[in-house]
């Protein structure tokens, strides 16, 4: 199966290097404990990692056009947004950490790479010369 790999930057409000680190070593823990890569996010979308740079970096694994467009949607109509708080959220509650709701200042899916991903399920035609 051939998949293509979303990058995302998750930048949260009031955040701070501790809970992000939180957040990350949860999720790692918690889908390495099941068995699984990731998280279904909807369909033909998982989450598979979250990491580190500036901001939580969130990486999407869509399956097919489909789930390129699913991911798309979700992130154009703001509803990626509630998906990851929710997610974030209880994973911190796993971590005991006092304050568990989290939320989401800003989240950013490069224009470029959207484009490198819609190129991947739709490559430009070959010409003949």
């Amino acid at each position: 199966m051939l998949v293509v790999i979303a990058d995302m930057s998750v930048f949260l409000d009031e955040s701070n290097e501790r809970q992000e680190s939180d957040i990350i070593t949860n999720f790692k823990a918690l889908f390495a404990s099941l068995g699984r890569m990731g998280k279904s996010i909807a369909e033909g979308v998982r989450l598979i990692f979250l990491g580190r740079r500036s901001s939580i970096v969130a990486l999407f694994i869509c399956e097919n056009r489909t789930g390129l467009t699913n991911l798309a949607n979700l992130y154009a109509l703001g509803k990626l947004h509630p998906i990851l708080e929710e997610l974030f959220s209880s994973l911190l509650a796993t971590a005991e950490v006092p304050q568990t709701t989290v939320h989401i200042k800003k989240l950013v899916w490069e224009l470029s790479d959207y484009c490198r991903c819609s190129l991947f399920f739709n490559p430009l035609p070959k010409r003949e010369f």
